[in-house]
Formats: C-alpha cells, structure tokens, sequence
C-alpha cells in the first residue's frame, strides 16, 4: 500500500511552512510542494525593501536552505504549475504533462497583483510581487531616475521609501484621500505622509489614474484630476487579487478566495487552503475574511498543518501586519478603525489605540514593539478600557493594557 501523502500548491511563505509544520508535527507520510516559481518557498516582505535597494541577499529570503527541505524529506517540485485538480481521483495535473496523487490537498496558492489597464504592452509598466519583479526593478532604479508609483499602500510607500533611499525621485498617486487608508486611522496617515514627504517624496491624492501614453523619456500618467506626471518607471501596486482559479475550476467554493472553515477545510473532502487565497471566520469580524500579512500566512500554516493530522483546532489569531520605512517600523495589531488616541509614550515611540464599545481594538505602534506586543495581547482577550483614563495626560498605556 503507497504511503499518505499530503500535496501543496502553492510555494510561497504559507505552502513551506505548512509542510515544515507537518514534520515538526510527527508526520510520516509524503510532502510534496508544487510551485510555478524557479525557487524554493520563500517570504515575501523584504522584496519591496532590501531586496530592491541590495542591502539583503537573496539567500535570505528562502524559508529554509535546500539541504533542510531534502533532510526533512519534503520533496520541492518548482516551476512547475497545477492545472487543474482531478477531485474524485485525488489528483493534480501538472504543467509538465505529469499528475501527482494525493491523500489531502492544501492550496496554498496566495495572490497576485491586481492589474491596471494602461496598455500592458508598454515596456515601464512593473508590478512588485514576485523574487523577478523585485529583480527587475532593482535594475530599473538608479540615482536620478524617476519613479511613478500607482497606490499608497504598505507596498506602494515601502517602495517609495527604498527607492528614495537609492537617490529615485519619487511621485506617488492614490484614490483614496490619506496613505495607507485599509491599514491605518487618519492621524496616523498624516504622520507617515509627512515622513515621506519631508524625504522628498511627491503625493497626489484623491486622483486615479485614466491614462497612460508612452514618450521617448518613459511614460506619463494622466489623472483624474487632470495631472499629468512623467516616468522612467511606473509601479502599479494597487492591491492583489487571490489566485483561487485552480479551485474554481475544479468547482470548489470560492469567493474572492477559496472558503474555508475555522479549521481551514474548503467545501471539497481532503481539500484545504491557506494563507493568502483562503477566505475563513474569525471572532472579530462577523462576515469571513481574507488576509494578507506575513503573519497571517505564519499562524494560519500552523494551524492548518495540526488540523491536517487530527488536532482539533480553530484558528483565531489578532491579526497584524509590520512596515518598514525610513528606518521606523509601523506595527498595527488588531482592526485599526473607530475612535482613535494619540498617545505619546515617553522612553518608547508613539502609539495610537483604536477602541469600540469599552473595548480595545486595535493599535499602531511606530518605534515602539514592546507596546505592540502587549496591545496584541489585550485584543486577544479582549481587554476594556476607559477612554477618558486612555486621555488623560501621562497615560502609561503598558500598565492600562496589562
């Protein structure tokens, strides 16, 4: 009888770990992880920063070293894409012409840029995902060049910060009116804006992009507001998009993700999905969701790797997310809406609590850890506060939320 064998496809940040999971869990059987990129399964953050600037190898981005993968007997199988899954079967068809037979399936698939139409045939148009984008870019970014960035999201300013650090002028265009809006408070916003713009770079906000038009010199964008700004380089980074087309076709339940449950079972037996492209209930929200934080990719790995041995789990973890820039690391912990106080911490960076109903929801944290990791504590156990203790001067926020 052939032994149980467990196949990811996906061989990102969460496909590796839920596979070193799984043998750090006892399990005997076979691994196989499947993934279209040319490299092993590796981590995603430091693309947008050391990698573009140079200042981290790329040896550093890979969850572990190949001789790991090959002593723990996990069989890694890249370039190569699943095309489609063959469920009564228990099979993947493989962009090699080859299947591979599976016990239990994990899709672990993640996301891709979402795209912007401005004529993808124009050479300076570049997207920011993969270890080839952040490559590419690297070589497009030289002192004095000029970079046009679509969207003021946590990629969007990690890039502008990199490129600023290498000398790249910098304009950067959003919809919405404040940088970073799904992951910030509007105090917060103002802060990091100002960071970069007394670093030199540009914002246009509240303007989408309506056009584009190649010149000899790179491409300029026109917005709706009716700027017009010229680059050598354009990066859209406009979000993601999950890649739950694998999971579609084989008629498993999707919506903008493949569904699953708290344990990370989809509506397909022998059928999970992590990470990135899974879309599952927490306890702090009433409607599921889908995340996309190192973090989350992390946790939700674990948590699927002990369900797929048995372990009776339902994973609820206090989301949160990192940024680097400008040498200053942004922490959020928890859902970073509602009202909002500033709270100077002296000795530490400063930190900006969100609460609702008497309730801590949510913290930002710049400069300052060890607070974030206590705020991410006390949203765990749903910690009360008093709003007008949280007000008062000389607040020391460690002792409140202990």
């Amino acid at each position: 009888m052939p032994e149980s064998r467990i196949a990811i496809v996906g061989g990102g940040q969460a496909g590796g770990r839920v596979a070193l999971s799984l043998r750090e869990r006892g399990y005997g059987g076979g691994i196989t992880i499947i993934g279209d990129e040319p490299h092993p399964p590796y981590e995603r953050p430091p693309l947008s920063k050391g990698i573009i600037t140079g200042a981290d190898a790329l040896d550093s981005l890979y969850l572990e070293p190949e001789d790991i993968w090959n002593a723990r007997d996990i069989e890694v199988r890249s370039g190569v894409a699943a095309t489609a899954i063959r469920l009564p079967e228990r099979l993947l068809e493989l962009g090699d012409g080859g299947t591979l037979r599976f016990d239990d399936l994990v899709i672990a698939t993640g996301a891709r840029a979402r795209r912007l139409p401005l004529g993808e045939g124009g050479p300076d148009i570049s997207y920011l995902r993969t270890q080839a984008d952040a490559l590419s870019l690297r070589e497009k970014l030289r002192p004095g060049r000029r970079l046009v960035i679509v969207g003021a999201g946590v990629i969007g300013l990690e890039l502008a910060s990199s490129a600023r650090a290498m000398n790249v002028e910098v304009d950067v265009v959003e919809t919405a009116p404040c940088v970073m809006a799904r992951q910030v408070g509007p105090a917060v916003s103002r802060v990091l804006q100002r960071r970069h713009e007394e670093a030199g770079t540009r914002f246009h906000l509240g303007q989408s992009v309506v056009g584009a038009r190649w010149v000899e010199a790179g491409v300029v964008l026109s917005t709706s507001k009716g700027t017009s700004l010229e680059g050598d380089v354009v990066v859209v980074a406009i979000g993601v998009v999950p890649n739950d087309d694998l999971a579609r076709r084989a008629g498993i339940a999707c919506q903008d993700g493949v569904i699953v449950d708290g344990a990370g079972r989809s509506s397909a037996p022998h059928v999970w999905a992590v990470g990135d492209v899974a879309r599952h209930p927490v306890s702090w929200s009433p409607t599921t969701v889908r995340q996309e934080t190192w973090r989350h990719a992390d946790r939700h790995a674990r948590a699927v790797a002990a369900a797929l041995l048995g372990e009776s789990t339902k994973y609820s973890e206090v989301p949160g997310f990192w940024s680097d820039q400008f040498g200053s690391r942004l922490q959020g912990e928890g859902v970073c809406s509602g009202d909002e106080v500033f709270i100077d911490q002296a000795g530490g960076g400063p930190v900006w609590v969100y609460h609702a109903d008497g309730r801590v929801t949510g913290c930002i944290a710049l400069d300052n850890p060890k607070l974030a990791t206590i705020a991410r504590k006390a949203i765990g156990r749903g910690a009360t506060v008093d709003p007008a203790v949280l007000l008062a001067p000389g607040a020391d926020l460690k002792r409140l939320l202990r």
